[in-house]
């Protein structure tokens, strides 16, 4: 692929203790490379009480992003196989580090974390997952945008609603909404589910903590993208400088999480938007 043609990312986000907690346990990080043809997003949403879940949240995405450092810096494309072990690897490292955590530091004992992640390069974009927080696509169409919802909750709630147990609807006010059935850094081996995904020239790739999509619809979070020109198509045209070219996405970022905290803020809210162009 020539070049010129090839896609390039925009990446920014926010994180927010919310309206009711006392701390925020939830951590982000992104990256950026200098070309802008390589891309990637993590967050991590902790648990296990103020200290142990922003301490897992921060060490977890820490581990993650270390054990990717030299992918990171190579200045060739990640042979797509390559990179899915990769990410495993980085996954499984940041389990291992929670894990040796909680032995060595008793009060940290039921400290864990989810973790969401995403790395783009050209048109192709790796998404791992464990948890509950999740990785959405907004391809823009128009009036006829959606929600893509890409990864699947590791849930109480998410098994029953798969087995006829409750509905998708009963699981949004279910008492087990909140518990996970696999976490970094939880007891035993965790399963990471990764996929692979195609991107084109708009996509636009929301990735946040349950306290996002708890407080805003899917319609409400369209439409303040929507309203931040998120999904304008013709930003997709130009090749200039993210500035001139890309809607700010650490703005619309901030907008998300201050909309949440406005519907309720029950919980930390973070999100990451990774913007192809």
């Amino acid at each position: 692929m020539d070049s010129d043609q090839r896609l390039r990312f925009d990446v920014a986000g926010h994180t927010d203790i919310g309206a009711v907690r006392k701390a925020n346990e939830d951590s982000v990080d992104w990256y950026l490379s200098p070309n802008r043809e390589t891309a990637l997003a993590v967050v991590a949403d902790g648990m296990g009480g103020h200290a142990g879940g922003a301490k897992a949240s921060q060490m977890a995405i820490e581990v993650f992003v270390a054990t990717l450092a030299m992918p990171l810096t190579s200045k060739k494309p990640i042979d797509p196989e390559k990179l899915k072990n990769a990410l495993y690897t980085a996954t499984e490292q940041a389990h291992d580090s929670i894990c040796q955590a909680r032995e060595e530091q008793p009060e940290y004992g039921k400290m864990g974390t989810t973790l969401v992640a995403i790395w783009a390069q050209h048109d192709h974009a790796s998404i791992l997952h464990v948890g509950d927080s999740r990785c959405y696509r907004i391809r823009p169409q128009n009036e006829h945008s959606r929600l893509e919802q890409l990864t699947r909750d590791d849930s109480v709630v998410q098994s029953m609603v798969e087995d006829g147990t409750i509905s998708a609807e009963e699981a949004e006010i279910s008492p087990y909404r909140n518990m996970l059935t696999q976490a970094v850094g939880s007891d035993g081996g965790i399963i990471v589910h990764q996929l692979e995904v195609d991107v084109e020239a708009g996509d636009l790739f929301l990735l946040c903590s349950d306290g996002l999509y708890s407080e805003l619809s899917s319609e409400s979070i369209l439409e303040i993208l929507n309203q931040e020109g998120a999904l304008d198509s013709s930003f997709s045209q130009s090749s200039d400088s993210s500035e001139q070219s890309s809607p700010n996405l650490k703005r619309i970022s901030f907008k998300l999480t201050e909309a949440a905290k406005a519907a309720g803020g029950h919980d930390n809210i973070s999100v990451i938007l990774l913007r192809s162009e």
